[in-house]
């Protein structure tokens, strides 16, 4: 028998890491993969969300190296759970289909934050932009008081 499942998306919320009782790490993420085709009546490409489960160091690594709208690959298993419910008096079946992850690739790096090509602070190119206006303002003053 074979089970497994190889999936390249994007996150579609940043990875919440939980701990079992027993102190196992946990996370639980869906997947945002997009079809190979696109859809006839809109021309988009449809996407379909994809339940996964991360366990142990997987699970620790991809709760703080990932965010939301991060594009990874996954591999891994699939697995489908079965519970009963109460509902209304009635017993019902309920079933999840996830994968539960083995591995996982980073496919683009962490967007870096946008610093201005001077690498000033904010707080710094005020001050700076302040010392300038003074400084123009005095030479201004000293033009008008030349003696000719």
């Amino acid at each position: 028998m074979f089970n497994k499942v190889i999936l390249i998306g994007r996150l579609t919320a940043k990875p919440e890491l939980k701990y079992t009782k027993s102190g196992n790490a946990v996370t639980n993420f869906d997947l945002a993969v997009q079809r190979t085709y696109k859809n006839p009546t809109t021309d988009e490409y449809d996407v379909d969300f994809i339940s996964c489960v991360a366990w142990m160091k997987t699970a620790e690594v991809l709760a703080h190296y990932t965010d939301k709208g991060h594009k990874i690959g996954v591999s891994g298993r699939l697995e489908i759970r079965k519970w009963t419910q109460e509902l209304d008096g009635a017993t019902v079946n309920r079933y999840a289909t996830e994968v539960i992850v083995e591995e996982v690739v980073f496919l683009e790096s962490k967007p870096k934050k946008e610093e201005p090509a001077d690498g000033l602070t904010a707080e710094e190119r005020k001050l700076l932009e302040e010392l300038d206006a003074k400084v123009k303002a005095r030479r201004k003053q000293n033009e008008n008081n030349l003696p000719f």
